[in-house]
């Protein structure tokens, strides 16, 4: 694989397998605090926090350091194995994206390098991904409280996760950090080229219009915009928003690109990203295409929809989306409950026909070239061996699947009715006498003992024309209260 440029010879470059022009011009912020040198990173292994550091400071700190080194020599940084993974199965990694956007800078940041050190003398942040809060109004399944405010309660009850307890699950990093982050923005308003807008939900975000307000004055509409966007929202309190990315859109040189948080369609769309509703999503991609802005498709592949990935194909043709604009290289690690890999090896087997099929049979013509791409490679990270525990990687699945479609009165094997006998099989392993409900959380174990006087569940096959799935069937309805939480398993809840 080779990018679409011709890298410069200089002397200080001794390999391009490993490059990235990242760790000279980019840091990046989560909302809470801590800092990586770019979002690909492993989550939890982070070069610092904005309570303890400043970005001044981390920019040229021994880490960062470090894998300017190693980049420099053709060596691999672990915070790079991400981009090294999506490489070694054949697909292009976001390394090679910037290599390629940031190609003009090559020469100018090897020349303010000491190699030996990887020191650089010029600091200076033309690629912007401040993560201001994880403000969101979506709780998407492979997602938690670091990222989306809406995870708070569940997080705390699935995990004993307490991070925002006193925030009401709300994380902003600039509220208590050494320095003010957003005078960075005017401190580098005029060197910026690229910005990254992604949270939580960038749209819901004041952050966001400030810098786009504060981007317009100072006349940087050729500023190439970028989002990940669950497109819930195209407006937001006193701002217009269209208004405001029309400015980018006239100036010859700006450009703007949406990317849908958007892993599949319909009802299996609102179950991944429970706060999704899929005609309002579709109805403003629509709108936002016939404003002349860039719209992509990125699903985040996993279990959670790899299986009804050709729906999403389908809905990308009937949208037109240009096929150079729909990426299937963001592959899932983490949470590893969701790693495709953990499939057992019947359920990647019939996964594979499945994607094959329709690419050979059923995909739109223009679209083929994408499905060939993707099951090429595809099927090489599927059938890799899975990397952690699995025995316990499927227990949270199971445990984390039964929480979430009790609390959120969803059901996740409705939409993934593939799965019903591996799920079967996972808690036929797990149970034990008396311990039925052994996958739910300890705070929701200790109601059931509570309520059970009242009320009695019992597993049944029910048969029904597509698939035997695993119920829980009522059998004595308990006395309800007005002030009880209502979280009793329904006939929906296909576990």
């Amino acid at each position: 694989m080779s990018t679409k440029f011709k890298w410069p010879k200089h002397d200080k470059l001794k390999s391009t397998d490993t490059f990235c022009v990242l760790p000279w011009l980019h840091l990046n912020v989560q909302p809470n605090g801590d800092i990586y040198p770019c979002c690909m990173a492993p989550y939890g292994e982070n070069i610092g926090n904005t309570s303890d550091v400043t970005l001044e400071e981390v920019w040229n700190g021994d880490k960062m350091k470090e894998i300017r080194k190693q980049m420099l020599v053709g060596e691999r940084p672990h915070l790079c194995s991400r981009c090294f993974l999506i490489e070694d199965n054949g697909l292009n990694s976001p390394r090679f994206t910037h290599n390629d956007y940031f190609r003009n800078r090559l020469v100018e940041v090897l020349d303010n390098t000491d190699v030996e050190t990887g020191h650089v003398t010029d600091y200076k942040l033309r690629y912007w991904d401040f993560r201001w809060s994880n403000i969101c109004n979506f709780k998407c399944r492979m997602c938690g409280v670091y990222s989306s405010s809406k995870w708070h309660q569940e997080a705390m009850e699935l995990h004993g996760d307490s991070t925002g307890a006193d925030s009401k699950g709300i994380l902003e990093f600039n509220s208590n950090g050494k320095e003010n982050v957003f005078t960075q923005v005017d401190r580098f308003i005029n060197d910026v080229e690229e910005i990254y807008f992604a949270g939580g939900e960038p749209l819901v975000m004041e952050e966001h219009y400030l810098i786009l307000e504060k981007l317009i004055a100072a006349g940087r509409t050729d500023v190439r915009l970028r989002y990940n966007t669950n497109f819930s929202h195209l407006k937001f309190k006193k701002w217009d928003l269209f208004a405001m990315w029309q400015k980018f859109l006239d100036d010859p040189k700006g450009h703007i690109q949406l990317f849908a948080s958007l892993d599949a369609v319909g009802k299996l769309a609102e179950v991944i990203r429970d706060g999704t509703k899929w005609s309002n999503v579709y109805n403003n991609i629509k709108k936002c295409q016939g404003t002349g802005i860039q719209i992509y498709f990125s699903p985040t592949v996993s279990s959670l929809n790899m299986f009804f990935i050709d729906e999403l194909i389908d809905v990308a043709a009937e949208l037109d989306i240009d096929t150079d604009k729909v990426n299937v290289n963001n592959l899932l690690t983490t949470p590893p409950c969701y790693d495709v890999r953990l499939l057992p090896d019947y359920l990647k087997k019939e996964l594979l026909d499945k994607l094959k099929d329709y690419r050979d049979n059923r995909c739109p013509d223009k679209y083929k070239v994408i499905m060939k791409y993707g099951v090429e490679n595809w099927e090489h990270f599927i059938n890799e061996e899975f990397k952690g525990d699995r025995d316990e990687a499927e227990k949270e699945l199971l445990r984390q699947t039964l929480y979430l479609d009790i609390n959120r009165q969803q059901s996740f094997l409705e939409v993934n009715p593939q799965y019903t006998e591996w799920f079967k099989e996972i808690r036929h392993r797990l149970n034990t006498v008396n311990h039925r409900w052994m996958t739910l959380p300890k705070v929701r174990r200790e109601e059931l003992k509570i309520q059970q006087t009242n009320y009695k569940d019992e597993l049944v096959i029910k048969k029904t024309n597509y698939k035997d799935e695993l119920v829980i069937r009522k059998t004595t309805k308990p006395e309800s209260k007005k002030d009880d939480k209502k979280w009793y398993p329904s006939n929906k809840t296909l576990i």
